[in-house]
């Protein structure tokens, strides 16, 4: 109980006008996505997720953090929490663990500025730096960049790069174009860049992405990775309808199975750049089945990863053979 109204301190005591950022718990995997490279502001909100359905228990718990900010220590229970914030009154670095999974590398940082007293924007990619200066944007490699160099630019075309870190892409407030295709990306947040209408980040390592918040995007080439979540429910799928400029394509996803839309019957209709294994919902989450009456064989079942497997307590994909997949999950 006192570990509850500790966390309910935490996350209600403190009046944030700030920014959300999420951080995801990836369960299978034991990692918590991104691990690092977090920069936020004083009083921002920083918001742990679900990736996966956990099929185990897992703490998010401080470790080593800034003199007089507030620790935290919160027990990930099964079936899944929904999500735990905290709100960081204190600048600094945070860093927090899974208490019984840090000998599996399952632990994370933030770091937390003071915003009134900076105007740089962390780049902490020497090869995406590298490209800014190469665009006149900044002078020296030194992981910042003036923020008032980016905050207008409405293009960037930074493809075939080396980068394996965008942070600092969240302070480009004006972009519409992204191309940031055939880099060493695994992870891409762009909850922030809300003006942007063209993405292509094809050709990366990226296992999740979201582009919900991201209302006026009309194209999104996102093929290519490995995929294992995509929410592209931005409330404007209609205007991307292969028309022009306008495209969507999710292929060669080999581990993604769900994707989440805003009518999964005009996707289905509309979308056709996709895997032989990807469907279309409103609603991809850990409990939902896919209910299909048609008669069908089964091929196979599989786990989250592609992998064939029948264990239980973890999500489960029944493919058959007339293109459909069935998500379920038998709890023993």
């Amino acid at each position: 109980m006192k570990k509850l109204l500790l966390i309910l301190f935490i996350i209600s005591s403190f009046d944030s006008k700030g920014a959300i950022h999420q951080i995801q718990v990836w369960s299978g995997y034991m990692q918590f996505l991104p691990p690092n490279n977090i920069i936020v502001q004083l009083g921002d909100t920083i918001q742990w997720i679900p990736l996966d359905p956990p099929t185990m228990n897992h703490t998010i718990t401080s470790d080593n953090i800034p003199v007089g900010a507030v620790p935290f220590d919160q027990v990930w229970q099964l079936p899944a929490d929904t999500f735990f914030q905290y709100i960081p009154q204190v600048t600094g670095l945070y860093q927090y663990v899974c208490t019984p999974h840090i000998p599996n590398g399952m632990i994370g940082e933030f770091t937390v500025v003071n915003g009134t007293t900076s105007q740089k924007t962390y780049v902490p990619d020497d090869n995406f730096e590298q490209v800014l200066i190469n665009l006149g944007y900044d002078n020296v490699l030194d992981d910042s960049v003036n923020t008032a160099n980016i905050d207008t630019v409405t293009e960037l075309q930074i493809n075939a790069t080396l980068i394996s870190d965008l942070t600092g892409i969240e302070d480009f407030n004006a972009l519409t174009y992204l191309q940031c295709q055939d880099n060493q990306l695994t992870s891409l947040d762009i909850n922030q860049n809300t003006a942007l209408i063209y993405l292509y980040c094809h050709y990366n390592q990226i296992i999740s992405l979201d582009v919900s918040q991201n209302t006026a995007l009309i194209a999104l080439n996102c093929g290519n990775n490995q995929l294992i979540s995509l929410d592209v429910r931005n409330g404007n799928n209609i205007n991307m309808d292969l028309q022009g400029w306008s495209y969507f394509s999710s292929e060669n996803n080999p581990n993604l199975t769900c994707i989440d839309v805003d009518d999964d019957s005009w996707s289905t209709a509309n979308w056709s750049t996709i895997d032989l294994q990807h469907y279309f919902s409103n609603n991809c989450s850990g409990t939902a089945i896919q209910e299909h009456s048609s008669a069908k064989d089964l091929l196979k079942i599989t786990d989250i990863l592609g992998r064939k497997t029948k264990e239980t307590n973890q999500p489960l994909f029944y493919i058959f053979d007339d293109g459909t997949v069935e998500k379920k999950i038998i709890i023993e």
